[in-house]
C-alpha cells in the first residue's frame, strides 16, 4: 500500500501477475508433497534407525563376502537365508538418508531389522546344536564318511576303515531321532516357558486364549528353521563326516534290492530254503515209502512257513490290514520258492 500511496504516475507499478506461474508452480509443489507433511512421524524414526541401517548392512555384508570369494567356502554356513532375505531389502533402499525417503527407509529397515535379529538369536543358541551332531558323530574324519571312495577316483577303504565307517554309519542312524526329539522339545519351548502345566492331551485347543502365545511360538518357529539351516550348511561344508541318512538309504536299498530278487539277505534266505528241499529231496530217495511220504509231506509244511510266515502275525492278531504288506512279499517267496524246487528236487540240483 505504501509503494501506492507514492507512485506519482512516472513508472508504471509492479503486477503481481508477473508472479502467477511462479506461485501455480509453488502451490502445485506444496500440494503435491503435502503428504511428506503427514509422514513426518515415520519420517522422523528413519532418523532413529539409521543405527540399526549399520547393523543389518554389517550382517547382510557376509553374503556379498561369499560371493565374491572373500570368505573361505567353509565359513558359508553363517549365511543363513534370513540374511539372503535382507541382503535383498537392502538392495531396494534409498542411496542417500533423504527427508523425502526416509520413510521407505523406515519399513524396509522395519522388515529387514527382524530377519536379521532371527539369525542372531538362532547363531547364539547354535552351539546346542554343534554339540549334539558331536556326540553323534564317532569319527569326523571325512575318509571314514565316504563308502564309495572309487567313483571319485581314490583308494577302496580299508578292511578296518570300513568297519568304523560302518560302525560311524550305525550310530548316526541310531542317534538322528534323537536329535529330531531335542529339536522337537527346542520348538515347543515357549510353550513349555509360558504353560508349563498345558494338558497336551487335549490338543492345541488350550490356546485360543493365549493369542500372544500364537504371536511368540510363530517367531519362535523362524528362529528354530534358520538354525535348522545353519546346521544343514554346517554338516555340509564343515561337519562333512555326519551323514545320518545313509543307514536309512542302506535300508531302503535293501528293501529295492529284497524286492527285486537282488538284495544279499533274500539269497541267503532262498540258499537256504535250497538246503532244506535238497534234504527232503534226499530222505524220499533213501528211506523208502515212508520217506518219500515224510519227505514230500514235509517240504510241503516248510514251503507254506518259509513263504507265508510273515502273515502269521496279522493273521492271530486280527490285524489284517498289515496283509496289504506281507503279501506282496509272500507272493515274491512263492515265486522263488517255485524255482528253488525245480533246482534241488531232482537228481541233479543246481549249482
Amino acid at each position: 500500500m505504501r509503494h501506492f500511496e507514492s507512485y506519482d504516475g512516472t513508472d508504471a507499478p509492479y503486477s503481481i501477475s508477473l508472479y502467477h506461474r511462479l506461485l501455480m508452480h509453488e502451490a502445485y509443489e506444496t500440494l503435491f508433497r503435502f503428504h511428506h507433511v503427514l509422514l513426518f512421524p515415520i519420517k522422523f524414526m528413519g532418523y532413529v534407525f539409521i543405527p540399526l541401517h549399520f547393523w543389518v548392512r554389517w550382517r547382510a555384508s557376509l553374503i556379498d563376502k561369499i560371493n565374491s570369494g572373500q570368505v573361505s567356502k567353509e565359513e558359508g554356513w553363517k549365511a543363513s537365508f534370513m540374511l539372503k532375505f535382507c541382503n535383498r531389502l537392502l538392495s531396494l533402499c534409498p542411496p542417500k538418508y533423504d527427508f523425502l525417503n526416509m520413510d521407505k527407509f523406515f519399513v524396509i529397515m522395519s522388515v529387514a531389522a527382524l530377519p536379521c535379529l532371527f539369525h542372531d538369536v538362532a547363531f547364539l543358541l547354535f552351539p546346542i546344536q554343534v554339540a549334539l551332531i558331536t556326540v553323534c558323530t564317532l569319527f569326523r574324519r571325512k575318509a571314514l564318511a565316504d563308502l564309495d571312495k572309487e567313483d571319485v577316483g581314490e583308494e577302496p577303504l580299508s578292511k578296518i576303515q570300513m568297519i568304523f565307517t560302518l560302525v560311524n554309519i550305525f550310530w548316526q542312524g541310531l542317534t538322528f531321532p534323537v536329535i529330531i526329539v531335542c529339536e522337537m522339545i527346542f520348538l515347543i519351548l515357549p510353550v513349555l516357558f509360558f504353560e508349563p502345566n498345558y494338558k497336551w492331551i487335549d490338543g492345541f485347543t488350550g490356546f485360543h486364549e493365549s493369542f500372544g502365545m500364537w504371536i511368540i511360538q510363530g517367531l519362535w518357529l523362524f528362529i528354530v528353521v534358520c538354525q535348522v539351516h545353519m546346521l544343514r550348511n554346517y554338516c555340509k561344508l564343515v561337519h562333512t563326516a555326519y551323514k545320518p541318512y545313509k543307514l536309512y538309504l542302506m535300508i531302503a536299498q535293501s528293501i529295492v534290492d529284497t524286492m527285486r530278487g537282488k538284495g544279499k539277505a533274500l539269497k541267503a534266505y532262498v540258499k537256504l530254503f535250497g538246503k532244506i528241499t535238497r534234504f527232503c529231496f534226499t530222505i524220499t530217495q533213501r528211506c523208502g515209502f515212508l520217506g518219500k511220504l515224510t519227505g514230500e509231506l514235509s517240504v510241503t509244511v516248510m514251503l507254506v512257513v518259509w513263504s507265508c510266515w510273515m502273515s502269521i502275525f496279522p493273521i492271530a492278531t486280527s490285524a489284517y490290514y498289515w496283509l496289504f504288506l506281507t503279501g506282496p512279499v509272500n507272493i515274491l517267496l512263492l515265486f522263488k520258492a517255485k524255482k528253488v524246487l525245480e533246482d534241488n528236487w531232482n537228481d541233479n540240483p543246481a549249482q
